[in-house]
């Protein structure tokens, strides 16, 4: 199965986007994304060991995830294209982005930073030594799932699995400074957050040479599901904005 999942089939839609998810998050994630209007078209990235993919042995590196992305990417630069991703799907989405300048490959008409700390803040604990049980325990502590999730037992120890090791990939991950990117940010979080505070929003506008947008949306570290219909209606107002801008240039 390849890294990169449409979610719709939009043939003469004008933009791309593609959605990195959370820490043992998945693709499904993202399938209510498909409310987008029909000008997006929705792709997520689905990560070794999840769903349809769960036979393969999760990835602890994040460099062999980069590597599978530039494999799959180079069939999806014909259109303009954004990048989505939530807590370690946008540092996974934001490395990509740096790949592609070091190729010289188009770079997202805008990227969506949302519920994560700036790469160069320090990172959380690392938890991946856990056992399974202490796993699930801290991961319905900190409500660290979403609620479907941290409702089911048997979810519960899938998700634990995929969780130790993105914690395992995000413990190892050195962040090596660079030149800004030449891109737009849209930084998202959430009120209720506790650990991702304004201060770890606003340290990603070093890391682009154009003004980030920061969002607040009610909810915890899942706002992004909690507040889905808001933050949607800003990734559409905020593309639509962008492909209105790109017609007239």
């Amino acid at each position: 199965m390849t890294i990169v999942q449409r979610l719709t089939d939009r043939p003469h839609a004008t933009m791309r986007l593609f959605c990195f998810p959370y820490a043992g998050g998945a693709a499904s994630a993202f399938r209510p994304w498909r409310a987008l209007p029909e000008e997006i078209e929705v792709y997520a990235i689905q990560l070794s060991g999840r769903e349809d993919r769960f036979a393969e042995e999760p990835v602890t590196e994040l460099a062999p995830i980069l590597d599978e992305l530039e494999r799959a990417f180079t069939r999806y630069t014909g259109k303009p294209f954004a990048f989505f991703g939530h807590s370690l799907g946008a540092l996974v989405g934001w490395e990509f982005a740096r790949r592609l300048r070091r190729l010289e490959m188009a770079l997202p008409a805008h990227t969506f930073v949302s519920g994560a700390r700036a790469p160069q803040c320090p990172r959380d604990a690392d938890f991946s030594g856990l056992s399974d049980a202490e796993l699930v325990e801290h991961v319905r502590d900190s409500s660290a799932a979403p609620a479907r999730v941290l409702e089911n037992t048997e979810l519960m120890l899938i998700f634990a699995r995929q969780l130790r090791a993105d914690f395992r990939l995000a413990a190892g991950y050195k962040y090596r400074p660079d030149a800004p990117l030449d891109c737009e940010f849209s930084v998202f979080g959430g009120v209720d957050d506790g650990s991702v505070g304004p201060e770890h929003l606003e340290a990603w506008a070093e890391l682009t040479t154009a003004p980030i947008r920061r969002c607040m949306f009610p909810g915890e570290h899942f706002f992004l599901h909690s507040a889905r219909e808001e933050v949607l209606r800003e990734v559409s107002s905020t593309l639509d904005d962008v492909l209105r801008r790109q017609a007239t240039q």
